[in-house]
């Protein structure tokens, strides 16, 4: 009997045992399947904010589970999920670099299979690395203008992006374009993987920025930008002012560009030999082309031709025809430099020559500069007009390095006492003439009798610029012949004394004509 019990109590231990361990089965979970990331980016990369989620693997689906996380194959953390019916775990992280996860369901005990699921995502927030490269250094450009761009990710990468690029000036108020895209020609570590060309014709001269954005695969975006000018204008040159004289002409001239500025600004001719303003060793009286040329710094040129004629060569006295006089006298002088501010003098002319003296005041500095005086025996050549009346002296003045730079001029010019009595003339009724090549007329300049002495009068006169002068007698009656009696009154001749006779015998029988015709009527 003992032992049919004790038989009973160990099957039935064995049973509850089976039973127990039966029950104990079928409570836990299997382990996790389809486990797998959401809300990502990519396959493989992430910005840092997705979710895990897996499916039960089988038994109780209310068991827990445990999610290990690794970064670059280190652990770091340990979660626990409880019984959720999403079976997910939401993971925010920007800590670059590899994640794997595992999932492990709790008390999980079957023999032979894995209890855990794996799954990775590599969590990228650097920017793409942008370079851009002109064909030359960043400045001024002009025409076409070609530009590479390149850009590499050393995570997610970028190629399946693209590169996105705006070209504007810098007040922002227009576009070469909407900003557009350029797809990769395939990347290389070294090379560009896009080429951009743009047309500048079209573009206001000024200053541009081309900028360049690139995204990687996980919305990453790199920038970069340059800067640059467009200059499609050729420096401007203009001429202010000129003066010629028998073997020279002077030119003033400046040449500017607002864009890449002038590299170059000079004057050429044919002819001659250049210094500064001036070309020299010209033919008296001979009209040349003087050529001003400018480059600016992306060596567009302009240019500026102005024709030129020098002095006219003066005929000697015996009029004859193909020869030529030197001036009887000229005087030249020279200044290393003049100040604003400060007059200088030029005097110690010689006795016959009608200047004294000429004071020199400048706007701005002039270096090198010279004064010529030239006194003529008669009229210059290359004046066409002679003056009317007695001229005691015709005068050219003439200079270099100074004209554009010239405020004001005093001259003191001067006349012989003895001329003007041998041509009964007085102090009053000589003056200072211009001639004025506009007109080919001569203009009497405003002068002012500034005193005598026992050889000269003199007068003073302004000017702004130099020419030829005259000093002369004022005014002269124009006429065939001589027209006034000893007196001063008319003189009629003996044309004018018949007539005047017959005149007289006229009135008188008028006269008669009259006192008779008033008698009669009297009577009647």
């Amino acid at each position: 009997m003992k032992d049919k019990i004790l038989r009973c109590f160990v099957f039935g231990t064995l049973l509850l045992a089976v039973v127990l361990f039966s029950g104990f089965v079928s409570a836990v979970a299997g382990a996790p399947t389809s486990i797998n990331v959401t809300f990502n980016s990519t396959a493989l990369y992430d910005e840092g904010h997705f979710t895990i989620n897996w499916t039960s693997g089988g038994g109780n689906t209310s068991s827990n589970y445990t999610i290990y996380i690794y970064m670059n194959d280190v652990h770091v953390n340990t979660s626990y999920q409880g019984n959720t019916s999403n079976l997910g775990y939401t993971f925010s992280n920007t800590t670059q670099a590899n994640y794997t996860f595992t999932v492990e369901a709790v008390n999980y005990t079957a023999v032979g299979t894995n209890a855990t699921s794996n799954v990775s995502m590599y969590i990228d927030t650097t920017s793409p690395g942008m370079t851009i490269a002109l064909p030359a250094a960043a400045g001024w450009k002009g025409g076409s203008l070609t530009l590479h761009a390149n850009s590499t990710d050393a995570l997610s990468n970028v190629t399946s992006s693209t590169i996105a690029y705006g070209f504007s000036n810098d007040t922002g108020n227009f576009s070469i374009t909407t900003p557009g895209t350029c797809a990769w020609a395939g990347v290389t570590a070294t090379g560009y993987n896009c080429s951009l060309t743009f047309t500048t014709s079209g573009l206001a001269d000024g200053n541009y920025t081309l900028w360049f954005n690139s995204t990687d695969a996980v919305g990453n975006l790199g920038y970069a930008d340059v800067a640059i000018g467009v200059d499609n204008t050729a420096p401007t040159v203009s001429v202010s002012k000129s003066t010629s004289a028998t073997s020279s002409v002077t030119v003033d001239y400046s040449c500017t560009d607002a864009g890449s500025g002038v590299a170059t600004c000079a004057l050429s001719s044919s002819s001659g030999t250049f210094s500064g303003n001036k070309v020299s060793g010209l033919t008296c009286g001979t009209s040349y082309d003087i050529t001003i040329t400018s480059t600016d710094g992306l060596a567009s040129s302009g240019s500026s031709t102005v024709s030129m004629s020098t002095s006219g060569c003066s005929n000697n006295a015996g009029g004859s025809s193909g020869t030529t006089t030197v001036p009887t006298v000229r005087s030249d002088y020279s200044f290393d430099k003049i100040v604003p501010g400060v007059a200088s003098v030029v005097r110690n002319f010689a006795t016959d020559v009608g200047v004294k003296e000429i004071n020199i005041n400048v706007n701005s500095e002039a270096e090198n500069v010279k004064v010529n005086v030239i006194k003529y025996g008669e009229k210059p050549s290359s004046v066409s007009t002679a003056k009317t009346g007695k001229v005691y002296q015709y005068l050219q003045i003439e200079t270099e390095n100074l004209e554009s730079k010239l405020d004001k001029a005093t001259v003191q010019f001067r006349a012989e006492k003895s001329w003007a009595s041998n041509n009964g003339l007085t102090k009053d009724v000589v003056g200072v003439f211009r001639f004025n090549e506009g007109t080919n007329a001569w203009d009497e300049l405003p002068a002012t009798t500034s005193g005598e002495d026992d050889s000269y009068y003199y007068y003073t006169v302004d000017l702004i610029s130099f020419s030829y002068f005259a000093i002369s007698e004022k005014a002269v009656l124009e006429s065939g012949g001589d027209d006034t009696t000893e007196d001063g009154s008319p003189d009629l001749g003996d044309e004018g004394g018949s007539s005047l006779t017959w005149l007289w015998i006229l009135i008188g029988v008028l006269v008669v004509v009259a006192v008779g015709f008033g008698a009669n009527k009297m009577r009647n």
